[in-house]
Parts: C-alpha cells; structure tokens; sequence
C-alpha cells in the first residue's frame, strides 16, 4: 500500500484528503458506468 510512502511525503492530514478526494472520484466514476450499463429484463 502507499499510504506510508504518501504519509512520509505529504503529512498525516493532507493524505488523508488525498484519500477521501480519490475514494468519492472513484465512486463518481463507478456511479457513471452503473449508470450506462443496461439492465437485463
């Protein structure tokens, strides 16, 4: 994991947002290909 290597650079805090930001860009991202995937009926 990088977290360590992340931490060591940028500080507890600011990993942490870095975190959060790419945890809710990814869920953006998984939330629009649900979206364009068709349901089977």
């Amino acid at each position: 994991m990088y977290y360590p290597k992340f931490e060591k650079a940028l500080g507890a805090k600011r990993t942490a947002k870095f975190y959060q930001v790419d945890k809710r860009l990814t869920m953006i991202v998984n939330f629009q290909l649900a979206s364009e995937i068709p349901l089977i009926e």
